[in-house]
């Protein structure tokens, strides 16, 4: 008799055991469902909030103009920003004028600068200072 309910206490630890582990699992699921549930509730709440707004300082953004695109700027720190779209749109036409722009830029400043630039860039860092 002692084997028997030695048996008979070894299967009803199993079925605890195996019912435990599956209350652990719809547990976690349910857990999971829950968070996704939060997280997506955070996320419809927060996105209008956070809409139009400088990422640098949480300004609200203003519309304007860019030669005919939509651009985004800040009041307060001044910084502006672009669609992909747009930045394809802008750089579309001012590729070749921005290239040239550049290399003229770079060569007066490789050249040996005349008294006239380096007072001008006396005053900008003194301004800036």
């Amino acid at each position: 008799m002692n084997q028997k309910d030695r048996l008979g206490e070894t299967l009803r630890l199993k079925e605890r055991a195996e019912e435990d582990l599956y209350f652990a699992s719809r547990d976690r699921e349910l857990l999971a469902r829950l968070k996704h549930a939060a997280e997506a509730e955070r996320d419809t709440t927060l996105r209008p909030l956070a809409r139009a707004r400088c990422p640098v300082c949480g300004e609200r953004l203003s519309p304007h103009s860019l030669h005919g695109a939509r651009i985004e700027a800040c009041p307060s720190c001044e910084g502006f920003w672009l669609d992909k779209d747009v930045r394809q749109q802008l750089s579309v036409g001012a590729r070749e004028s921005w290239v040239r722009h550049f290399l003229a830029g770079l060569s007066r400043l490789l050249s040996r600068p005349d008294d006239a630039d380096v007072s001008r860039y006396d005053n900008m860092t003194k301004t800036t200072s």
